[in-house]
């Protein structure tokens, strides 16, 4: 303290101050602050931990949600693929009937078989469809479902950063 007589380390040369005194209080206030911090720095992870756990819990609830919307979508495009598969089924057993009818016991034979092979072939065309709209839409998601983990990291990492 300026005024007083001198500096700490003349006060203890001159023996007004007891430097173990000095020192034992400079190292409580140090522990006490080391303390203080570490508390502060424990409460900070804490925190994080917690907001860690909030976003993946999140990320789950969206993964969850994500997966169900994809089933769901797969479900109502194979139940509609297979509707207009056997309507297109009936369409072609309807004109064999008809055919069959008109051009003879010969023809109806030959009709019955072409029909067969145009069932298998919607059938089997429906199927692909439904294969390939399965899977545009599987990439779809996957790729949605990965932009949301990227944007769930990112603010994670953003968020452990500030």
């Amino acid at each position: 303290h300026p005024g007083s007589g001198g500096s700490l380390g003349d006060l203890i040369a001159s023996g007004a101050v007891d430097r173990n005194y000095v020192e034992a209080e400079a190292e409580r206030k140090k522990q006490a602050i080391q303390r203080q911090l570490e508390n502060q720095l424990r409460l900070l992870q804490e925190r994080c931990q917690e907001h860690i756990t909030s976003i993946q819990h999140q990320a789950e609830q969206q993964r969850t949600q994500a997966s169900q919307e994809i089933e769901a979508q797969t479900r109502q495009q194979q139940q509609a693929l297979a509707q207009q598969a056997e309507a297109m089924i009936k369409q072609v057993a309807a004109q064999a009937e008809h055919d069959k009818g008109v051009i003879g016991q010969q023809a109806a034979w030959s009709i019955a078989n072409k029909a067969d092979r145009e069932k298998r072939n919607i059938a089997t065309e429906a199927a692909r469809k439904a294969e390939e709209s399965y899977a545009a839409t599987h990439r779809n998601f996957t790729e949605q479902l990965t932009q949301i983990r990227q944007q769930i990291d990112s603010h994670a990492f953003n968020n452990l950063q500030d």
